[in-house]
Protein backbone atom coordinates (compact mmCIF):
# COMPACT_ATOMS: atom_id res chain seq x y z
CA UNK A 1 0.00 0.00 0.00
CA UNK A 2 3.30 2.20 0.74
CA UNK A 3 4.07 1.74 -2.64
CA UNK A 4 1.09 2.10 -4.50
CA UNK A 5 0.75 6.32 -2.24
CA UNK A 6 4.09 6.85 -3.10
CA UNK A 7 3.24 6.26 -7.01
CA UNK A 8 0.19 8.31 -6.79
CA UNK A 9 1.58 11.19 -4.93
CA UNK A 10 4.62 11.27 -7.80
CA UNK A 11 1.73 10.90 -10.32
CA UNK A 12 -0.10 14.07 -8.67
CA UNK A 13 3.05 16.07 -8.27
CA UNK A 14 3.91 15.38 -12.14
CA UNK A 15 0.64 16.09 -13.47
CA UNK A 16 0.76 19.48 -11.08
CA UNK A 17 4.44 20.58 -12.56
CA UNK A 18 2.84 19.87 -16.17
CA UNK A 19 -0.56 21.70 -15.78
CA UNK A 20 1.55 24.95 -14.65
CA UNK A 21 3.49 24.69 -17.79
CA UNK A 22 0.92 24.61 -19.71
CA UNK A 23 -0.53 27.63 -17.88
CA UNK A 24 2.84 29.53 -17.96
CA UNK A 25 2.60 28.63 -21.84
CA UNK A 26 -0.79 30.09 -22.00
CA UNK A 27 -0.37 33.18 -20.51
CA UNK A 28 2.55 33.89 -22.27
CA UNK A 29 0.54 33.85 -25.67
CA UNK A 30 -2.11 35.78 -24.05
CA UNK A 31 0.29 38.38 -22.95
CA UNK A 32 1.50 39.06 -26.24
CA UNK A 33 -2.00 39.41 -27.88
CA UNK A 34 -3.12 42.13 -25.46
CA UNK A 35 -2.78 46.17 -25.55
CA UNK A 36 -0.58 47.80 -23.25
CA UNK A 37 -4.18 48.77 -21.20
CA UNK A 38 -4.69 44.89 -21.44
CA UNK A 39 -1.86 43.69 -20.08
CA UNK A 40 -1.85 46.52 -16.84
CA UNK A 41 -5.85 44.20 -16.35
CA UNK A 42 -4.25 41.29 -16.94
CA UNK A 43 -1.12 41.76 -14.67
CA UNK A 44 -3.82 41.67 -12.02
CA UNK A 45 -5.46 38.81 -12.49
CA UNK A 46 -3.33 36.24 -13.96
CA UNK A 47 -2.00 33.49 -11.83
CA UNK A 48 1.50 33.95 -9.82
CA UNK A 49 3.55 30.94 -9.72
CA UNK A 50 2.52 30.16 -6.40
CA UNK A 51 -0.97 29.66 -7.44
CA UNK A 52 0.70 27.44 -10.07
CA UNK A 53 1.75 24.33 -7.16
CA UNK A 54 -2.00 23.04 -6.97
CA UNK A 55 -4.38 22.11 -9.46
CA UNK A 56 -7.25 24.49 -8.06
CA UNK A 57 -5.61 27.01 -10.10
CA UNK A 58 -8.11 25.43 -13.10
CA UNK A 59 -10.95 25.09 -10.28
CA UNK A 60 -12.86 22.91 -12.63
CA UNK A 61 -16.34 21.35 -11.67
CA UNK A 62 -17.84 18.39 -12.93
CA UNK A 63 -20.84 17.58 -14.32
CA UNK A 64 -23.43 15.91 -11.03
CA UNK A 65 -21.51 17.79 -8.47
Amino acid sequence: MDAAVAELIAIRTDTIARGAQVVRRLVEQVQQELTPEQRRAFERMKPKDGDLSTLNLLNVQTRGK
